[in-house]
Protein backbone atom coordinates (compact mmCIF):
# COMPACT_ATOMS: atom_id res chain seq x y z
CA UNK A 1 0.00 0.00 0.00
CA UNK A 2 1.87 3.00 -0.67
CA UNK A 3 1.51 7.11 0.75
CA UNK A 4 -1.27 8.22 -1.47
CA UNK A 5 -3.74 5.36 -1.13
CA UNK A 6 -3.39 4.71 2.72
CA UNK A 7 -4.46 8.65 3.03
CA UNK A 8 -7.26 8.62 0.99
CA UNK A 9 -8.01 4.97 2.70
CA UNK A 10 -7.86 7.28 6.10
CA UNK A 11 -9.70 10.59 4.86
CA UNK A 12 -12.45 8.04 3.25
CA UNK A 13 -12.70 5.44 6.12
CA UNK A 14 -11.72 7.59 9.29
CA UNK A 15 -12.27 11.58 8.85
CA UNK A 16 -12.28 12.07 12.43
CA UNK A 17 -9.08 10.57 13.20
CA UNK A 18 -7.89 11.95 9.70
CA UNK A 19 -8.74 15.56 11.11
CA UNK A 20 -7.69 14.61 14.77
CA UNK A 21 -4.01 13.55 13.36
CA UNK A 22 -3.99 16.38 10.45
CA UNK A 23 -4.80 18.82 13.12
CA UNK A 24 -2.23 17.45 15.93
CA UNK A 25 0.93 17.44 13.23
CA UNK A 26 0.77 13.39 14.01
CA UNK A 27 -0.32 12.18 10.72
CA UNK A 28 2.98 12.07 8.51
CA UNK A 29 3.97 9.86 11.54
CA UNK A 30 0.75 7.92 11.69
CA UNK A 31 1.11 7.28 8.35
CA UNK A 32 4.71 6.30 7.91
CA UNK A 33 4.62 3.93 10.95
CA UNK A 34 1.17 2.13 9.41
CA UNK A 35 3.53 1.72 5.77
CA UNK A 36 6.44 0.53 7.78
CA UNK A 37 3.71 -1.87 9.90
CA UNK A 38 2.37 -2.75 5.92
CA UNK A 39 5.91 -3.70 4.76
CA UNK A 40 6.67 -5.89 7.85
CA UNK A 41 3.45 -7.92 7.66
CA UNK A 42 4.17 -8.25 3.75
CA UNK A 43 8.01 -9.76 4.34
CA UNK A 44 6.25 -12.02 7.08
CA UNK A 45 3.31 -13.56 4.43
CA UNK A 46 6.09 -13.54 1.44
CA UNK A 47 8.09 -15.70 3.74
CA UNK A 48 8.33 -19.17 2.35
CA UNK A 49 6.16 -17.98 -0.68
CA UNK A 50 7.89 -19.80 -3.87
CA UNK A 51 10.15 -17.24 -5.78
CA UNK A 52 11.50 -17.02 -9.25
CA UNK A 53 15.11 -17.26 -10.33
CA UNK A 54 15.83 -13.82 -8.96
CA UNK A 55 14.24 -14.39 -5.67
CA UNK A 56 11.49 -12.49 -6.33
CA UNK A 57 7.73 -12.86 -5.52
CA UNK A 58 5.79 -14.18 -8.99
CA UNK A 59 3.90 -11.24 -9.80
CA UNK A 60 0.39 -12.67 -8.93
CA UNK A 61 1.39 -13.71 -5.49
CA UNK A 62 2.49 -10.39 -4.79
CA UNK A 63 -0.50 -8.51 -6.17
CA UNK A 64 -2.65 -11.41 -3.80
CA UNK A 65 -0.34 -10.90 -0.93
CA UNK A 66 -0.56 -7.00 -1.46
CA UNK A 67 -4.96 -7.04 -1.28
CA UNK A 68 -4.94 -8.94 1.12
CA UNK A 69 -2.47 -6.72 3.31
CA UNK A 70 -4.88 -3.53 1.97
CA UNK A 71 -7.84 -5.12 3.15
CA UNK A 72 -6.47 -5.91 6.69
CA UNK A 73 -5.02 -1.91 6.89
CA UNK A 74 -8.59 -1.01 6.20
CA UNK A 75 -10.51 -3.33 7.91
CA UNK A 76 -8.03 -2.25 10.78
CA UNK A 77 -8.37 1.24 10.95
CA UNK A 78 -12.48 0.88 11.18
CA UNK A 79 -11.84 -1.47 14.18
CA UNK A 80 -9.71 1.21 15.42
CA UNK A 81 -12.37 3.62 14.96
CA UNK A 82 -15.02 2.02 16.87
CA UNK A 83 -12.19 1.38 19.33
CA UNK A 84 -11.64 5.08 19.98
CA UNK A 85 -15.31 5.76 19.95
CA UNK A 86 -15.76 3.69 23.18
CA UNK A 87 -12.84 5.01 24.32
CA UNK A 88 -14.04 8.61 23.57
CA UNK A 89 -17.16 7.07 25.73
CA UNK A 90 -15.49 6.01 28.15
CA UNK A 91 -13.81 8.91 28.86
CA UNK A 92 -16.91 11.41 28.29
CA UNK A 93 -17.86 13.82 31.06
CA UNK A 94 -21.20 12.78 30.78
CA UNK A 95 -22.52 9.02 32.33
CA UNK A 96 -22.79 6.38 29.87
CA UNK A 97 -25.18 4.35 32.81
CA UNK A 98 -27.78 7.13 34.55
CA UNK A 99 -28.35 7.27 38.10
CA UNK A 100 -31.34 5.88 37.95
CA UNK A 101 -30.07 3.00 36.51
CA UNK A 102 -27.38 2.35 38.98
CA UNK A 103 -30.30 2.96 41.88
CA UNK A 104 -32.49 -0.15 39.94
CA UNK A 105 -29.19 -2.23 39.63
CA UNK A 106 -29.09 -1.98 43.77
CA UNK A 107 -32.57 -2.38 44.50
CA UNK A 108 -32.80 -5.47 42.58
CA UNK A 109 -29.42 -6.99 44.64
CA UNK A 110 -31.05 -5.76 47.85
Amino acid sequence: MDRAMFLQALRDQDPEQYKRLSKSGELDQYVTLKLREAARLFDELATGMPRDARGDLPLHLQRETEEYLRAEMLQFMSETSTQQDELNALSSPTPIISTDMVAAHRTTLE
